[in-house]
């Protein structure tokens, strides 16, 4: 019995050990050059495409930054039906908002994009320079 305990625990602490990377394809669709830094990774996305970016992490934040401002975006859990594990899709408005997309969409979705709760997820700071 100690045994099984012994491997029980083991496998539990090497299950919390090991991080599942997680993936976003994000298309920028605001019109306007972008920066994106999400997980300690900066990308840039022109507009009108699309990049994979790295899910944001425990802290679930990112920045979208444009010539003339910086974005921060708290980012939020999506419904398992907007995943297609390790993928998810999002897209970048011309209002800023960041709008998820299902796994099944073609990117860019035209307006209006059906959202689950919490969508579209708006700028919680903006910093102009």
């Amino acid at each position: 019995m100690k045994r099984i305990s012994q491997i029980t625990l083991f496998s539990l602490l090497l299950l919390l050990g090991c991080t599942r990377k997680e993936y976003v394809y994000f298309y920028n669709n605001s019109g306007a050059n972008i920066s994106i830094v999400a997980d300690n990774t900066t990308c840039s996305i022109a507009t009108d495409s699309c990049q994979l970016i790295p899910f944001p992490g425990l802290s679930l934040e990112i920045l979208v930054i444009t010539h003339n401002a910086t974005n921060r975006y708290q980012f939020k859990p999506v419904p398992r039906d907007y995943i297609d594990y390790p993928y998810s899709k999002a897209q970048l408005d011309s209002d800023m908002g960041i709008y998820a997309i299902k796994p099944e969409s073609q990117l860019p979705v035209k307006r209006p994009i059906v959202q689950p709760s919490g969508y579209p997820i708006m700028p919680c700071s903006k910093s102009v320079r």
